[in-house]
């Protein structure tokens, strides 16, 4: 349906630059909402539970951050421990959560040059049905 505008008038069609103009504001928009659609997702992704050594692990914002944090010290005590999703306490060396530690952001390696390709995908678009066909 073409698009109108009011004047004095009446209702008149758009001429066709401000069919170029409103297209192009449409479609930019798309692409912003795309854009925040699929960081959404690559969030959901990167904080997600992981698994990794035959158990499943708490890998959201607070999670990773405590395990930086643990890292950061360079060594961990004898009796160490890390909890799994169920809360069951399983010894870990050093070695070990850094062996998690490098899972996280090995995943998160994959979701981030995920996320470079669907946005490169996005911008180089030209119509909103190309933007809609994007997913995560």
């Amino acid at each position: 349906m073409p698009r109108t505008r009011m004047t004095l008038n009446g209702e008149v069609p758009f001429t066709a630059e401000e069919e170029a103009a409103a297209d192009a504001e449409d479609l930019l928009a798309a692409k912003e909402d795309k854009v925040a659609d699929l960081q959404a997702a690559y969030d959901v992704a990167n904080y997600a539970n992981i698994d990794h050594d035959s158990k499943t692990w708490r890998a959201d914002v607070k999670s990773q951050q405590l395990l930086a944090a643990v890292l950061s010290v360079g060594s961990v005590p004898g009796g160490m421990y890390w909890r799994d999703v169920t809360e069951t306490q399983n010894s870990m060396t050093f070695a070990d959560l850094q062996a998690l530690a490098s899972a996280i952001l090995t995943r998160g390696l994959t979701l981030d040059s995920n996320m470079d390709t669907k946005k490169a995908a996005v911008a180089n678009a030209t119509t909103i049905a190309e933007v809609n066909a994007i997913t995560w």
